[in-house]
């Protein structure tokens, strides 16, 4: 599937060997065996065939993504431009269809563990390292409360500018930035963020999967490692931040330069490097 998105806008086919050859694919998805691959895979099939003008089809595709584990719900703003209506309900059919099964054998029990998981992986409680850019700028139960605010202006923002020919860029910073301000301990969930760090080439993104490695690497035992994890997600905020920088720098001045060639008169020759 990268191989055929690489294709479509014309780059080179080689750069699917950024996850096919990835360490971290190979640790993650081979060697743990972690589902988040298949998610991944399902969020780039329902983004291919939106792009490809089918709607129906490509909730479908994210219906399956969500039922395999919930997390791939973050990549839904980035998916919502083209007749949302149809593709919001093909994806919730699908869904429901899928659990239809469970519910009937397990009733309640479906959830499973995810109320104590979000309780011990301290989403739901003061310190660690949750939500760990907020933790440096406020305490008790805000860092729950500018996250949850961040969250929403990044999904907002995605909503507002995804388009067909920025599709890719704009699913590597909905599920980069959520990655990033949520700050999860497990770094295979980063598996749904790769192939669109490959299709948009924004490779800066790459520093969140690190910082993520990073963390679980460093497991919290005693308070001076809260500290290290929060560095850890600053350093990778910045690389973020330059790349948006340098990518907005070199915009203006290809602007500008497009602008003093149209400027140049019809036969005029060359505008001056001076």
């Amino acid at each position: 599937m990268l191989i055929i998105a690489l294709a479509r806008r014309s780059l080179p086919l080689h750069l699917a060997a950024v996850w096919a050859w990835s360490p971290f694919v190979q640790l993650e998805a081979v060697n743990n065996a972690h589902v988040d691959l298949l998610g991944g895979a399902l969020i780039l099939t329902a983004g291919l065939l939106l792009t490809a003008g089918k709607p129906l089809r490509s909730g479908v595709a994210f219906g399956a993504a969500v039922a395999t584990k919930l997390i791939p719900v973050i990549a839904a703003p980035a998916l919502l431009f083209k007749r949302p209506v149809r593709f919001i309900a093909a994806a919730l059919t699908t869904f429901v269809l899928l659990y239809v099964p469970y519910l009937a054998v397990a009733g309640a029990g479906v959830l499973g563990f995810l109320p104590g998981y979000l309780k011990e992986e301290g989403y739901s409680q003061r310190g660690g390292t949750r939500f760990g850019l907020a933790q440096l700028v406020s305490a008790g139960p805000w860092p729950q409360v500018l996250s949850a605010a961040a969250l929403a202006a990044v999904a907002l923002w995605v909503l507002r500018r995804t388009r067909p020919g920025n599709a890719w860029e704009q699913q590597t910073v909905m599920i980069g930035l959520t990655l990033l301000i949520v700050s999860p301990n497990y770094p295979w969930y980063a598996l749904m963020l790769l192939p669109f760090i490959v299709l948009s080439r924004r490779w800066e993104y790459v520093a969140i999967i690190l910082a993520l490695d990073a963390i679980y690497m460093l497991p919290i035992k005693d308070p001076f490692t809260v500290p290290v994890h929060q560095a850890v997600l600053v350093l990778a905020a910045s690389a973020v931040a330059a790349g948006v920088w340098r990518r907005r720098r070199r915009e203006l001045q290809l602007a500008v330069l497009a602008g003093l060639e149209s400027s140049t008169p019809d036969g005029g020759g060359c505008v001056s490097p001076g």
